[in-house]
């Protein structure tokens, strides 16, 4: 019983993650001349996609590697160079498994391996996750220099750069 309210559980969080994910998109891409309902569409595919990888293979390096490709292709609704897309999509990434960690340390779950089926069934766990990346992003979003570049400095002698 406590696994079914858990899958329910974690079907509302990952919308709400996918809210977080739009959020942080427009920590670092600009959103104004793109098409919204590209946008729209887009963000409904990347929640169904997550969801039912997560349901459906629940090995976390396969989850991790299909959230790092929907992100990435989140990340061309947006116009901007290769540099920006490659370490935003990286930050963004490396926000949420933060977080995540944070809350398998706050669960007392020690037991977690990337290769095998996850067990990993916290409802606090998840709703904390989730609740610590909108925080995360809440704070990020306080910071106009991001999206201007800022945070990606000039890498001098460097090719292509």
């Amino acid at each position: 019983m406590e696994e079914r309210i858990y899958y329910y559980v974690y079907i509302i969080m990952n919308l709400f993650q996918t809210y977080i994910i739009f959020r942080f998109m427009g920590v670092f891409f600009d959103r104004e001349k793109i098409n919204k309902y590209r946008e729209r569409l887009a963000y409904m595919g990347y929640y169904l996609c997550i969801t039912t990888v997560y349901l459906l293979i629940t090995v976390p390096v396969i989850t991790l590697i299909c959230n790092l490709m929907a992100l990435t292709l989140l990340s061309f609704n947006y116009r901007t160079d290769i540099k920006k897309r490659v370490l935003s999509v990286s930050l963004i990434y490396l926000v949420l498994l933060c977080t995540e960690s944070i809350s398998l340390l706050l669960t007392g779950y020690m037991e977690y391996s990337i290769f095998t089926q996850n067990n990993y069934v916290s409802v606090y766990g998840t709703v904390c996750t989730q609740v610590l990346t909108y925080m995360t992003v809440l704070v990020l979003e306080n910071f106009k220099n991001i999206k201007r570049g800022a945070l990606f400095p000039q890498l001098t002698g460097w090719p292509y750069s």
